[in-house]
């Protein structure tokens, strides 16, 4: 059997088995599936203006215009262009998958290489504040200080990672182009295809959501007299398809909880990877270098766990 027909077969493999998986859970698929739509309720405050903020930054010309005056430092430091500054900031404030959709975005409108583009999306796709403050934070450990303590530790290590990976040897600053906000189409315009971009970009963030919130659920539910026994498994498993879903399954009293906390946030599940790597992937990018940057902030962040849980910071 050649490659071709090696793919094929893997593919209807997986189709069937995903197919035979969610027949054995349908008496639960309703239930499942409401609980996925609330969790992108929950996220969608979070994500949905700043996919729309950061389609009118770069459209309008507006984001190379912050390069120009600010992004000097920043180009030095991580040695890329200047234009990815505002990438950047978006990044750290509204998390995925703003991150990944600005990296594609610029990458389109000429701002950045694919080379630079994949590594700006690298360290730019972790969780943002609200999340971890008022959904890990508060509602998990009632604390709010958790969630400002793991998003430094996130934050420090997004900019560590971010100076070493594929770092080139000598690099070369290009002269930014800067472009008058709105020049060549209206401001009004720009909004509006802004708004409509960004519709259609979190109906499939939503969609995904409740895909691996479905998924997570039904395959939980094989395992019920395991979770029986020792209920953090059940969070940590549900958390690495979903995050949102294994957060909420933690418990808060629970010694190891933090550790689990930090882990799942670092690692943000595969239905954050799959959403970056979809912006990416539809632009011709590769999205290899969010593994190693979330396997690594999964340790990280499970470290910062277990030392707050120690100095008392919840």
């Amino acid at each position: 059997m050649n490659a071709v027909g090696k793919k094929t077969a893997l593919i209807l493999s997986l189709t069937a088995a995903l197919f035979a998986l969610f027949l054995h859970g349908a008496p639960r698929m309703a239930e499942l599936t409401l609980k996925g739509l609330r969790a992108f309720l929950f996220v969608m405050p979070s994500v949905f203006p700043p996919l729309i903020l950061s389609g009118v930054l770069i459209s309008s010309g507006a984001a190379e215009e912050i390069s120009r005056r600010l992004g000097g430092g920043f180009s030095r430091f991580f040695a890329l262009p200047r234009a990815a500054f505002p990438v950047f900031l978006l990044g750290l404030i509204a998390g995925f998958p703003t991150g990944a959709k600005c990296c594609a975005q610029l990458y389109e409108e000429g701002g950045l290489t694919e080379e630079e583009a994949e590594r700006l999306a690298a360290f730019t796709n972790f969780c943002a504040p609200p999340f971890l403050v008022a959904g890990v934070g508060q509602a998990v450990f009632g604390s709010m200080r958790f969630g400002w303590a793991l998003y430094l530790c996130q934050t420090v290590f997004a900019v560590i990672f971010g100076f070493f990976y594929k770092r080139p040897k000598n690099y070369t600053p290009r002269a930014p182009s800067v472009r008058a906000p709105g020049r060549e189409n209206g401001l009004a315009a720009v909004f509006t295809s802004s708004l409509s971009a960004s519709v259609e970009q979190i109906l499939k963030i939503g969609g995904y959501i409740v895909f691996f919130t479905v998924l997570s659920g039904t395959l939980s539910d094989l395992f019920a007299r395991f979770w029986q026994a020792d209920g953090r498994w059940e969070g940590l498993f549900s958390g690495f398809w979903e995050l949102s879903s294994g957060v909420a399954a933690l418990k808060g009293s629970d010694p190891a909880a933090p550790v689990c906390a930090g882990a799942l946030v670092g690692f943000s599940g595969v239905s954050v990877l799959t959403q970056c790597a979809s912006f990416l992937r539809a632009r011709g990018l590769s999205a290899k270098g969010l593994i190693p940057a979330h396997l690594l902030c999964a340790c990280v962040l499970a470290a910062a766990g277990a030392v707050a849980r120690r100095c008392g910071i919840f």
